[in-house]
């Protein structure tokens, strides 16, 4: 069955915030200070002759210079996390590439594909093209040793990898003999060199997690494992309300996003907090 193209429909117009820039006491001071000044110089500007030509171009050069503080103190951290939202969209709207990849793969080979079945330079029985876009290149060579992938995509600044019937997802779903058991599987992004970005895990039901802690998995070194991101929200979709979640709930404010620890020992969340309806009607 070919997957729904809405996967993480939502996940390539959001995507997980940056953490939130907050200015130091004595960037504040240094920006309100220099406003102070400015205002000054501006005000014996005005009552200055207009004659006095340097006024103006030290009126000019000041003006400047408050731009320039600005920019260094608040400007360059919003840039950052532009760019940081930019590729985390990025990586998020290629793991809904892969699912819907791999929906079309399993309806020829009846089970999961790898990456290079998916990106079409060696694919299964029955299909001649490839199931990813162009941009979607696989890793050359060998990779390091004791490396946990076989196989390793690019796009961009993130890596990806395919697991194919992971036996931790196989219990999780009730065993070899669970209807979905032969189709299942797991995909990774994280980034290639920016510690400062997330990393993401999907499985064939749309159970889209995220690492909130960064630097963790970067590169071919620090790869995560194919049971990484997997867990207790796996066993159980719909666990019960802990008690952070209770209380919030109760004075009606917005509860903590439903979180496990996961194989690697790290806490993984669910995307924004949710299931997608397709997660739901799949693992009801």
């Amino acid at each position: 069955m070919t997957p729904p193209l809405p996967l993480l429909a939502a996940a390539a117009a959001a995507a997980p915030a940056a953490p939130p820039f907050t200015p130091s006491a004595v960037q504040m001071t240094a920006l309100w200070v220099a406003l102070a000044l400015t205002l000054l110089l501006s005000l014996a500007l005005w009552r200055a002759s207009a004659r006095r030509a340097w006024l103006w171009w030290a009126w000019a050069a000041s003006g400047g210079a408050l731009i320039a503080l600005y920019m260094t103190l608040f400007g360059v951290a919003n840039i950052v996390g532009s760019g940081q939202r930019f590729s985390a969209r990025g990586a998020l709207s290629n793991l809904r590439k892969v699912l819907w990849a791999q929906g079309l793969c399993a309806q020829h080979a009846g089970r999961p594909c790898a990456l290079s079945e998916l990106s079409g330079a060696r694919p299964p029985e029955g299909l001649t093209a490839a199931l990813l876009p162009p941009e979607f290149t696989l890793l050359a060579g060998p990779l390091p040793a004791g490396a946990p992938w076989g196989e390793v995509g690019r796009v961009g600044q993130y890596l990806y990898a395919v697991a194919p019937r992971p036996p931790r997802l196989i219990a999780a779903l009730g065993g070899e003999g669970a209807p979905t058991a032969p189709r299942a599987w797991v995909a990774y992004a994280w980034p290639e060199e920016d510690a400062t970005l997330q990393s993401f895990c999907v499985t064939h039901y749309e159970e889209l997690l995220e690492l909130p802690k960064r630097g963790v998995y970067v590169g071919l070194g620090r790869a995560p494992a194919p049971d990484a991101c997997l867990g207790a929200l796996h066993d159980d979709p719909n666990p019960p309300p802990t008690p952070a979640q209770a209380e919030a709930l109760a004075r009606g404010a917005r509860p903590p996003f439903s979180a496990h620890v996961g194989a690697d020992g790290e806490v993984w969340e669910r995307w924004r907090g949710k299931r997608t309806r397709i997660a739901r009607r799949l693992r009801p």
